[in-house]
């Protein structure tokens, strides 16, 4: 075997991985049953973190809940066009052997800056930014 070939099924293996996780999200109601690990950062501080409710909100938003997806985590609406990316760049890669090109670096640092400002915006104690808090389990 090539390493090309390795690759391919490491990608393979991911996209099941992905796959499967999918599906249990899918499946599994996270606003009823406790299945995610607890935000250290909110555990400790009480603050919310960049990713707190996203898997809530990835629920809703597969159950085409926009509403209560935007309530939960309003950055999963932004982080979903990365997702998608990566995701059909594996199935390429794996189709054809070959990746299509990485996301550009300046994109990958506005992701970063949108990323820390909406962890400090949803953490401000006043309006209009109150709404940014996750809703309660």
């Amino acid at each position: 075997m090539n390493m090309k070939t390795d690759n391919r099924k490491i990608s393979a293996l991911i996209l099941i991985s992905i796959f499967i996780v999918t599906a249990a999200v899918y499946f599994i109601d996270p606003r009823k049953y406790f299945i995610s690990i607890p935000c250290a950062l909110n555990y400790f501080t009480g603050l919310y973190c960049p990713a707190c409710g996203g898997l809530r909100a990835t629920y809703c938003l597969m159950h085409f809940d926009f509403i209560d997806a935007f309530k939960y985590n309003l950055l999963i609406f932004f982080f979903l066009g990365g997702f998608l990316y990566y995701f059909i760049r594996e199935i390429i890669f794996i189709i054809r052997g070959s990746y299509i090109p990485h996301i550009n670096k300046r994109i990958l640092i506005v992701f970063l800056i949108i990323t820390i400002a909406y962890g400090i915006v949803r953490n401000l104690p006043f309006e209009p930014f109150r709404h940014f808090f996750a809703l309660p389990f």
